[in-house]
C-alpha cells in the first residue's frame, strides 16, 4: 500500500485488507511516502495495533515518490503473490485474495489476475462527463492477453494479483508517469491474466488525486511518452498495435478537450494522433477527424470533406 497525504481515505483501505479472508496468511507493507498531513501517525497506530502483520515503511526526510516507494515494497516483500491498493481506493470484496489466489494456483500458465473496479467520483463538477462507473476487461474475455492489455486499461491496480516471479522492474520503468500499465505487460510476455467477473475494489476519483485533475493535452502527452516506451522496450512485432492503441486513447481525450470547451487542446490532440499514425487515423478516423476540425474551426464538414478528397487526389497523382 502506498499513500501519500491521504489522511482522510487511509483507516478505509487499511480495514477492507484486515477484512479479508485470507488476512491472517498475509503481510501489508505500507509505504508512507512523507506525507504532510496525519498519515503517518495513523500507519503507525495500525500497525502497532495489527503487530508483525504490518511492516511500514517511512519517508524520513522527503518523499522518494510513487515508483521509488512502490519499488521498496516489491523488493521487502516475502510472498509468493503482491496486491496493490493506493491509500485513497479500498477493497470491497472480503474474498478478493481467496478467490484470486485460487486462480492462480489452479493455472500456472496465468502471470496475474484481476476482476472488476468500481468508480466513486467525489468530483461533483465532472459527475456528468464520467463515461464509466467501472474499471474492467471486455465482457467477452475470460484471459486476457498480451494484446489485449495494449488495446485497453483492463484492470485498475487495487483489483490485481500477481506472481512476485513475473514482476519485473527494469530501469526505463521508472521514467513513465505510470507503473500500472507497464507491469501489467511485463507480467503478460510470461502468461495471460485471469478475470474475475466480480468487484473487487472501488476507486476513489477526487481532486487530490494524480490523474483526475489533468488537462486533456497532459493526459496525452503522458499517454504518448508511456506508448513510446512501449515501442521501443517490447517486442517489435507489437509496434503496430501500440501505434494504433495510442491513437485511440488520444481520440477519449479529444473529446474530453471538446467538451470541457477547450478547441486548442483538442486540436493538439488531434494533430498529435495524425503525427503518430497516419494510416491509422486515414483508416479509422478521417470522417471524424473532418467533423471535429470543422466543430473547432467552424467551417463546414461537407467543404472540408471535399478539400480533404482534393488532397488525397493529388497525393495520389
Amino acid at each position: 500500500m502506498l499513500t501519500y497525504n491521504h489522511e482522510h481515505f487511509l483507516e478505509r483501505a487499511l480495514t477492507s485488507v484486515t477484512a479479508q479472508t485470507l488476512w491472517h496468511q498475509c503481510e501489508l507493507l505500507i509505504g508512507e511516502d512523507c506525507s504532510t498531513d496525519n498519515s503517518r501517525n495513523i500507519v503507525a497506530e495500525f500497525a502497532t495495533r495489527n503487530g508483525a502483520s504490518v511492516i511500514p515503511f517511512y519517508s524520513e526526510h522527503c518523499s522518494i515518490g510513487f515508483h521509488r516507494n512502490l519499488e521498496r515494497l516489491i523488493l521487502a516483500s516475502r510472498g509468493k503473490y503482491i496486491a496493490f491498493l493506493e491509500s485513497d481506493d479500498w477493497w470491497s470484496e472480503p474474498l478478493k485474495l481467496e478467490m484470486q489466489i485460487s486462480m492462480l494456483e489452479g493455472d500456472s500458465t496465468l502471470s496475474f489476475c484481476g476482476g472488476i473496479t468500481a468508480i466513486s467520483n467525489e468530483l461533483p463538477h465532472r459527475k456528468d462527463s464520467l463515461s464509466v462507473n467501472y474499471i474492467q476487461p471486455s465482457l467477452e474475455l475470460q484471459r486476457v492477453s498480451f494484446r489485449d492489455l495494449i488495446y485497453s486499461f483492463s484492470f485498475h491496480a487495487s483489483s490485481v494479483l500477481m506472481r512476485r516471479s513475473c514482476i519485473a522492474l527494469p530501469d526505463w520503468l521508472f521514467r513513465q508517469y505510470c507503473m500500472d500499465r507497464p507491469l501489467y505487460l511485463l507480467a503478460a510476455l510470461h502468461g495471460d491474466a485471469g478475470v474475475i467477473r466480480r468487484p473487487l475494489s472501488v476507486y476513489r476519483l477526487h481532486a487530490k488525486g494524480v490523474w483526475a485533475p489533468l488537462q486533456p493535452s497532459q493526459k496525452s502527452a503522458r499517454s504518448v511518452s508511456l506508448f513510446r516506451a512501449f515501442i521501443k522496450y517490447f517486442p517489435k512485432s507489437f509496434g503496430l498495435d501500440f501505434h494504433a492503441a495510442v491513437v485511440g486513447i488520444l481520440w477519449t481525450y479529444l473529446g474530453e478537450a471538446l467538451n470541457n470547451e477547450r478547441p486548442l487542446q483538442a486540436l493538439s490532440i488531434l494533430a498529435k494522433a495524425w503525427s503518430i499514425s497516419p494510416m491509422v487515423c486515414l483508416r479509422e478516423y478521417l470522417g471524424l477527424s473532418i467533423r471535429v476540425l470543422a466543430r473547432i474551426i467552424r467551417i463546414p464538414a461537407k467543404l472540408l470533406f471535399i478539400w480533404s478528397l482534393h488532397l488525397l487526389q493529388r497525393q495520389g497523382s
